[in-house]
């Protein structure tokens, strides 16, 4: 006769199984000479274990200069340097396509958009220290608002501000202009965008809602079956 203390273990375990609960993802994983990652990056063995699976674990030799790449959409990066403290997560890697425009000092850096991986309901990405540009038709003769600087170096006039400016200003542009949004290399704005515009991009994770308060406690966050945020105890 099957025994009733074993019905109960398959029991439970479909149960668990049925609401999509992995409560086996780890906390850390190892990924060889890289060290140890965690939310929100996980392995290609367990997607379900976080947001974006890293890629160059196995890896093993230090000189071989392959190093960690992670994947936006079909586009891959080369990820120069990570930063974990706490809930805090940073992707640093070079756009090389937006380091060939600056170095040339190409207007075509204007037409430029950095892709994003794609938001979740564990989180969503921004890039740091970024700079709103718009591009704006010459014709209109757009004016330039208080808080922009304008550049008139390429075919149409270029303004740029700070990502957070007043409300008037950034809607009289974004009505008659297209508008990027470029990472700054922290040295001080001027009419000049190529002097102070960087490929060195930082790519900062936000946790939701849910994943933070997860987290805070101290437990692991990541998707269930149904794709929803399931925070589970910490496992070793």
């Amino acid at each position: 006769m099957f025994p009733v203390y074993m019905f109960i273990m398959v029991f439970l375990v479909w149960v668990g199984n049925g609401n999509g609960h992995k409560d086996d993802c780890p906390f850390w994983f190892d990924c060889g000479n890289h060290g140890k990652f965690g939310y929100p990056f996980t392995t290609l063995q367990r997607q379900d274990c976080g947001i974006w699976p890293i890629h160059g674990c196995d890896d093993r030799n230090p000189n071989s200069g392959q190093g960690v790449t992670l994947k936006i959409g079909s586009w891959w990066i080369k990820v120069r340097n990570f930063e974990m403290q706490s809930i805090i997560t940073i992707v640093y890697f070079i756009d090389d396509h937006l380091n060939h425009l600056l170095q040339s000092d190409s207007c075509e850096t204007f037409n430029h958009n950095i892709s994003l991986p794609p938001s979740s309901p564990l989180g969503y990405f921004t890039i740091n220290n970024n700079i709103t540009i718009f591009k704006c038709n010459r014709t209109r003769q757009v004016k330039t608002p208080r808080t922009f600087l304008k550049n008139t170096s390429c075919a149409c006039d270029i303004f740029m501000g700070p990502p957070h400016s007043d409300d008037v200003s950034h809607n009289s542009l974004a009505s008659s202009c297209s508008m990027v949004q470029l990472p700054v290399n922290g040295y001080a704005v001027s009419a000049n965008p190529f002097a102070f515009l960087t490929a060195d991009i930082p790519l900062q994770f936000h946790p939701s809602d849910e994943c933070f308060q997860c987290l805070g406690a101290g437990s692991h966050c990541h998707l269930d079956n149904q794709r929803k945020p399931h925070c589970a105890p910490r496992y070793f």
